[in-house]
């Protein structure tokens, strides 16, 4: 049976929630991606944000897969390690419900992280896809259980949100997440920042890609 969705669909509702928010401030460009952070608040971590045109020769679909195959993940995310499908929930044509880890190396002397997190994955409008991840507990899949060298970290909100402007899709990337452990926030932020830098390779990837034909 599958378990109920409210987090995940939250999360989603956070993302799109993002794309008004005001309160995200420009920290530049990475190459073609344009980066900004929302500061963090009394309650809540920074986010941080990439914004990506991806132009017209690839379907939303075809994007949300590609960013969804953790086999080629490596080739385009340079922070990432490893990671799996744990469980898959729902599979219909317009919605992907399933829970994944993922583990992400070591960086500026911190130890690896790894994360088991659901991912819902839906075309919400025949022009807007959204992937949506957010970390959940589960005494299933404990700290340590994959990767002994690894802590566990928690995302709050993540994903991908791509709009169809026009035949145009434009890719935006969000992350909100807690590290785990005892880390100098500069340093997370400064791992954090990095993230949507990789928008830049995930579009070089997707081209390279070899999508099963239908």
């Amino acid at each position: 049976f599958p378990l109920p969705m409210e987090a995940v669909k939250e999360a989603q509702t956070v993302l799109l929630g993002y794309e008004k928010d005001e309160g995200f401030k420009s920290s530049g460009k990475s190459g073609d991606v344009d980066l900004s952070v929302r500061p963090p608040t009394a309650t809540e971590r920074q986010v941080v944000c990439g914004k990506m045109s991806f132009g017209s020769d690839f379907t939303i679909q075809q994007i949300m897969h590609f960013i969804n195959d953790l086999s080629v993940k490596g080739t385009w995310d340079s922070q990432f390690q490893e990671g799996k499908i744990l469980e898959t929930y729902t599979e219909t044509e317009s919605q992907e419900f399933m829970l994944c880890w993922a583990a992400y190396k070591k960086q500026f002397g911190i130890s690896g992280r790894d994360f088991v997190y659901e991912v819902l994955t839906e075309m919400v409008s025949p022009t807007l896809g959204v992937i949506a991840t957010r970390s959940v507990k589960r005494e299933d899949y404990p700290e340590k259980k994959f990767l002994e060298t690894h802590c566990r970290g928690f995302i709050d909100n993540a994903g991908y949100i791509i709009r169809d402007v026009d035949g145009e899709k434009i890719v935006s990337y969000y992350n909100q997440l807690d590290v785990g452990g005892l880390v100098p926030t500069w340093i997370v932020n400064k791992v954090q920042i990095k993230q949507p830098t990789s928008l830049n390779a995930t579009f070089k990837a997707l081209k390279d890609y070899q999508f099963r034909s239908a």
